[in-house]
């Protein structure tokens, strides 16, 4: 019986999401959980100042897409 090896990414960063996705794949692996918190997110701001409201509606879209790139388990 042939296994493959589930990835899961604590990550705030779409674009790793995108990479290791990819590269699991290319590999006969999966890209199997996520898990994100508001300061992983917040990290990729740069030093952009946001409101409370702008940061709350950054981590939904950064959820959101987290949900349509990973098949498994998505906490946020």
């Amino acid at each position: 019986m042939e296994t493959s090896t589930k990835f899961l990414l604590d990550s705030g960063n779409l674009e790793e999401y995108k990479e290791l996705a990819k590269l699991a794949s290319d590999n006969h692996s999966q890209l199997w959980g996520a898990t994100t918190n508001p300061t992983l997110i917040a990290k990729n701001l740069s030093g952009q100042k946001v409101s409370e409201q702008e940061a709350f509606e950054l981590q939904k879209k950064v959820a959101m897409e987290i949900l349509q790139i990973v098949p498994g388990a998505v906490s946020s």
